[in-house]
């Protein structure tokens, strides 16, 4: 490192990345009753999916961060869906019960139902039933019925952190550090990848990086820094780089982005037991959930 006045110490987080068209590579990869049933958390997945029921339900969420140039964070956000789908055409009449958290890093979480399912219950019992005892759900056919969103910037509840430290020479010659930590060790994050800016036209330099591999992208001027997942085998590593000119400001190594997916949701949610409206009896279900990296970067 240059000197300390030089450093500029940055928490990051992404935006999804285009394919690079050329690429030069470096690699360092680690190693039926009416009894009630357990509610099915969606937010411990197991590692092997289960068997698909005719009534599944997918959670899909997605987190969005933006971080400041100081190592603080701006804002995080998540937005989630629930989708239900029935592929039996006896089950179109049923009611889900849920527990779902009032809070996400100390603030409100916002839920809408979609127009069709009833706001009473949902309200005073987190259930969700169609508004119209007469009308059905569809049939093979996947729908939204509840939606969610929560705006924070309690870094408690990030899901990755990522520091970097940009060491300019004054020359434009420049070096740079990218370092992940896992923040929630009970994530295991899949196909993550770094997007680090680099000057237009300058080939930098690439060290080998502790896990993964590395992408030099110079028709989009940038590294990319790719690991198959990270999970608490790998809470943290770092990737270093450097140009021999073009780096007059640091401006140009922003924004860094990360893009990655997981099997579990960041708010915790339980789908309980669902029932046929009918008969009450319980149904048996599927679920599956899905996070992803919308937007999280660092300006």
């Amino acid at each position: 490192m240059k000197s300390e006045s030089a450093d500029q110490s940055v928490s990051v987080a992404s935006a999804q990345l285009d394919q690079p068209q050329l690429v030069t590579m470096a690699s360092s990869i680690p190693d039926s009753s009416n009894e009630p049933a357990p509610a099915q958390p969606l937010d411990a997945m197991p590692a092997e999916k289960h068997a698909v029921e005719n009534v599944h339900l997918t959670v899909k969420e997605r987190v969005s961060v933006t971080g400041n140039r100081d190592g603080g964070l701006e804002s995080l956000e998540i937005k989630g869906d629930l989708l239900l789908k029935i592929t039996d055409p006896s089950a179109t009449r049923l009611s889900i019960l849920m527990n779902a958290s009032e809070q996400f890093g100390g603030t409100e979480v916002q839920y809408r139902t979609h127009p069709h399912v009833d706001k009473q219950p949902w309200a005073s019992e987190r259930k969700i039933a169609l508004r119209d005892p007469k009308r059905e759900f569809p049939v093979n056919q996947q729908v939204g019925v509840l939606r969610w969103r929560a705006v924070t910037k309690d870094e408690s509840v990030l899901p990755l952190s990522i520091t970097v430290w940009v060491n300019p020479s004054g020359d434009g010659a420049s070096e740079v550090v990218i370092e992940y930590q896992l923040e929630n060790t009970s994530l295991v994050l899949s196909d993550v990848v770094f997007a680090i800016p680099v000057p237009v036209g300058v080939l930098p330099e690439v060290s080998e990086p502790e896990n993964g591999l590395y992408e030099v992208d110079p028709t989009n001027s940038r590294v990319l820094w790719r690991l198959p997942s990270v999970s608490d085998l790998n809470a943290s590593a770092s990737l270093e780089l450097s140009v021999p000119n073009g780096a007059d400001s640091v401006d140009v190594f922003f924004p860094v982005s990360v893009d990655f997916s997981a099997e579990q949701t960041l708010l915790p949610l339980q789908i309980l037991q669902v029932f046929d409206t009918r008969s009450g009896a319980q149904q048996p279900f599927s679920n599956e959930a899905l996070l992803v990296a919308d937007n999280y970067k660092i300006q």
